[in-house]
């Protein structure tokens, strides 16, 4: 599974640890004894295991282990203070090295370029492509744990220029190409200023686990990059920084998400999402829909949500006018508080009307995706409008589910329904594979207090996973129960 892995978290002054006794397992309780030690993988990796018989892990980027104890009273240990305890070694030290604490008495690794600076205990560190035998000593328990290193073939930054405004971010991305798989490995490096100046606070900040960009007074140039220091010098990273500049925001664009709704309308009970556009002078844009305010003339008709202001909900039969705010007085009067100048949008109209949902259906139907990739499902419902027929996409106004096609629940598909992302569909796994999607929708009950599941329109897709270079196959796959299928 793709999970972010943050590289700053499992850095540590190593030569800091607390001396704990081997003998001292507090917290286990009434004397029970550890039996079994094993060691396995931090489930927060950056990269993903693509088969063979060994993990595999990479070169450049450390990954952690977890020493877990089973007692003898069936309780489990694997808490990050017993990686502390642990003993950890390497069979080739040139293939990969593993942390230790200082009070174990085993090998630290220092971190490039520190002399005190060490990673975190049970860290492997990879230092060439081959294979090598980890093994973790504890009070009188040992295991043993095979891995390969391999090479990443390319990194690449998503951008090399980045332009915001004072209390505006945008947002810097890694990727990482393997084997014809494209991962998404941001929050891998250590992000920062290369600067030394004390002052760059004072222009702009940078997520060191996130590489979001925030501009904080007008400035720059400044020079953001993606550090990884067991790689510094390894050409295939190639330049992985970005030109950084804060100046004013000079205009300000507003668009609607159904922009050929008729009559400039929205159902009522849907919702609807802005896009948000600022400009500079030169006519370089940035996207800023959830970073400014919106406001509506009738809050009661047309509400900007409290979390995410882009998106609107149609509250009641009714028109609003919808503008959206940069800058101006933030009624923050502390001392050193600037409030850039003020920018507004333009105006737009949106009329809401009552409509009655009469179904709704997905698409696409049955695609093909490969392993690991997205496919994005949209729901577009049909309404009664004043006795006319209407149409508008109501993604985010269903719920999305996903199952294997025996309706057992899976981890190898998930299907978000966050506003964000509604009907993203993301493979998680190597492995291929064909998984039903659902879309469901409560439709109002004559009787609210007795819940009637014909009130529900529900609405079912197939997505299928294939391996990347993968003939094609038919979608969904015959039923193997099916006497007649080919």
């Amino acid at each position: 599974m793709i999970r972010p892995h943050r590289l700053h978290h499992v850095l540590a002054l190593a030569f800091a640890a607390a001396v704990v006794s081997a003998c001292d397992i507090s917290g286990v309780g009434d004397g029970s004894k550890p039996e079994k030690l094993e060691i396995v993988r931090n489930p927060n990796t950056d990269l993903i295991d693509l088969g063979g018989d060994v993990e595999q892990y990479f070169l450049c980027f450390p990954e952690q282990l977890q020493a877990v104890v089973t007692f003898s009273n069936g309780g489990i240990d694997s808490s990050g203070l017993l990686n502390q305890r642990v003993l950890w070694s390497t069979s080739d030290p040139a293939v990969v090295e593993v942390s230790n604490a200082a009070a174990t008495g085993g090998e630290v690794v220092l971190i490039p370029g520190s002399e005190a600076q060490a990673f975190s205990p049970g860290i492997l560190v990879p230092r060439g492509v081959g294979t090598a035998k980890i093994t973790a000593e504890f009070i009188g328990l040992s295991a043993s744990y095979d891995i390969e290193v391999r090479e990443v073939d390319s990194v690449q930054i998503n951008k090399t220029e980045v332009k915001v405004a004072p209390e505006t971010g945008d947002l810097l991305t890694l990727t990482a190409a393997i084997d014809g798989y494209t991962l998404d490995v941001t929050q891998s490096p250590l992000w920062q200023f290369d600067t030394d100046d004390e002052d760059v606070g004072d222009i702009a900040t940078i997520g060191q686990s996130t590489g979001v960009i925030t501009g904080v007074g007008l400035g720059g140039p400044l020079t953001a990059k993606a550090d990884f220091p067991l790689c510094r010098e390894d050409s295939k990273f190639g330049d992985l920084t970005a030109t950084v500049v804060v100046e004013e925001l000079t205009g300000l664009q507003i668009a609607r998400e159904f922009a050929d709704a008729p009559n400039d309308e929205l159902i009522v009970g849907t919702t609807e999402k802005l896009t948000v556009t600022g400009s500079f002078a030169d006519g370089t844009t940035l996207d800023l829909s959830g970073q400014v305010r919106v406001e509506s003339s009738e809050v009661e008709v047309v509400a900007p949500g409290t979390v995410f202001p882009q998106f609107l909900t149609a509250l009641e039969a009714g028109t609003a006018q919808l503008q959206a705010i940069y800058g101006g007085d933030d009624e923050n009067d502390e001392e050193g508080d600037t409030d850039p100048p003020e920018v507004r949008s333009n105006t737009i109209t949106l009329n809401t009307v009552d409509g009655e949902l009469q179904d709704f259906d997905i698409t696409p139907l049955n695609p093909t995706i490969t392993t690991l990739g997205v496919q994005q499902f949209v729901a577009t419902g049909t309404f009664s409008v004043s006795g006319e027929t209407r149409t508008q996409p109501i993604t985010r106004g269903v719920v999305w589910a996903e199952s294997t096609l025996d309706d057992k629940a899976t981890t190898l598909v998930d299907i978000s329904n966050s506003s964000l992302s509604a009907g993203r569909a993301v493979s998680r796994s190597i492995d291929a594979g064909a998984f039903k999607i659902t879309a469901s929708r409560k439709l109002p009950s004559d009787d609210e207090e007795e819940e009637d599941d014909d009130n529900e329109l529900v609405r079912e897709t197939v997505l299928c996973v294939v391996k990347p270079n993968t003939p094609g196959a038919p979608c969904p796959p015959p039923d193997e129960d099916d006497e007649t299928a080919p």
